[in-house]
């Protein structure tokens, strides 16, 4: 699933936002992509959803395939709030390699 999580934020950032932060003003982008994807795929797309897997991407823009399998996506969206890059990967480090749960991470 994180896989496919980081996938989604790519594809919502480089095709959908064109490389931007940001949509245009009075864009509902994500509201939008939402009511699609929940249409087609069902229950696990919504706006909010979408914002963390865009912001998943957009903190880990290269990929960690020796970490992915190690960590929950409830661990990577508790990194996610650590504002500090250099801490933010001490924490993925030591959570991956320590395989800390969620709640030692948190």
């Amino acid at each position: 699933m994180v896989d496919t999580y980081w996938l989604l934020g790519k594809r919502i950032v480089e095709e959908e936002l064109k490389g931007k932060d940001r949509a245009d003003y009075g864009s509902n982008l994500l509201k939008e992509l939402s009511i699609i994807l929940t249409k087609e795929l069902g229950k696990g797309f919504s706006t909010n959803s979408l914002y963390y897997f865009k912001k998943f991407y957009t903190t880990f823009p290269e990929k960690f395939p020796t970490l992915w399998g190690k960590l929950t996506w409830s661990h990577y969206k508790r990194l996610l709030s650590v504002a500090d890059p250099v801490a933010r990967m001490w924490y993925l480090k030591e959570a991956s390699e320590q395989m800390w749960s969620y709640r030692t991470l948190d």
